[in-house]
């Protein structure tokens, strides 16, 4: 059983000052992608700390100083300094760079950030009116940015941000979500519990009610084993023929290679593998 750490927001407060086009196809400037500016409490000048127990933060690289930004890329990886994977919360494990910009604060290049070590701090260096931090979030470890499309400079396949971190129970709250749903958690760690060869059979975070929210449709020709785990080891509660529609019930289980989604047809429940190849409308 390996254990990981979902990624975990930094801040105390979730106040969304602006978001990138991304997420709503609307014009927002200079934010053309996944990009989120968060403005804390508005009171002065809050941090970002590593609020992930089992992950160290490892500062990669700087872009711009600190009047021009003062970007810093963090790297997910262990205490000896190796890569590692987080749990994200559309439920894939990945490596992950966080982007945080304009601080006026040096933050150390090179340095590890430990549990509960303020890792950055908002602030106005570059193009910016009033404390903040621009949020981006990527898949992989990279140390650079890309020109974009009206000429300011972004990670390349950003991840959208929301989609990737969970806010933790009882430390941060919402503010202003910038109309975008965010998932919480009450735990950071957690455990595949698949190298032993076994699988779970309920997901976590599932609702009832969202199964009348969501759905996927069967793509296979052959159609699509619903099974009552998170694995192909799992028996198979029936073979959903193409184009059946499947309502998502908002969880998944990881087991150590894929996500699983929990889904029903409106008789039966259980887990397809949670692959766009399988699933029309389904987004990793």
């Amino acid at each position: 059983m390996t254990t990981y750490d979902r990624l975990t927001f930094g801040m105390k407060c979730l106040n969304v000052s602006q978001i990138g086009s991304a997420y709503d196809g609307r014009n927002h400037y200079s934010h053309v992608s996944y990009e989120v500016d968060l403005a804390g409490m508005d009171t002065g000048a809050d941090v970002w700390r590593n609020k992930m127990p089992n992950t160290y933060w490892y500062c990669a690289g700087a872009w711009g100083n600190a009047n021009t930004g003062n970007t810093r890329f963090f790297w997910s990886c262990d205490k000896n300094g190796k890569a590692k994977k987080v749990l994200c919360a559309d439920g894939y494990l990945r490596y992950i760079t966080l982007a945080l910009t304009h601080s006026r604060r040096n933050f150390s290049v090179g340095h590890y950030y430990k549990f509960n070590e303020i890792m950055y701090q908002e602030g106005t260096s570059g193009r910016a009116t009033g404390n903040h931090i621009h949020l981006e979030v990527c898949a992989g470890h990279v140390r650079t940015k890309y020109r974009n499309r009206v000429g300011g400079y972004n990670l390349a396949n950003m991840l959208p941000a929301n989609r990737m971190m969970f806010l933790l129970n009882g430390y941060s709250y919402i503010k202003n979500g910038g109309g975008l749903s965010w998932k919480t958690t009450n735990t950071v760690p957690w455990s595949d519990g698949a190298s032993s060869g076994t699988y779970v059979t309920k997901p976590t975070n599932w609702n009832r009610k969202l199964a009348n929210g969501k759905t996927y449709t069967v793509i296979p020709k052959q159609g699509l084993n619903l099974r009552k785990g998170n694995s192909t080891k799992a028996p198979v509660i029936k073979t959903e023929p193409c184009g059946t529609k499947l309502y998502y019930y908002g969880g998944y289980a990881y087991n150590g290679k894929e996500a699983w989604v929990w889904v029903t047809d409106g008789k039966n429940e259980g887990f397809v593998k949670g692959d766009a190849n399988y699933l029309k409308g389904y987004i990793a």
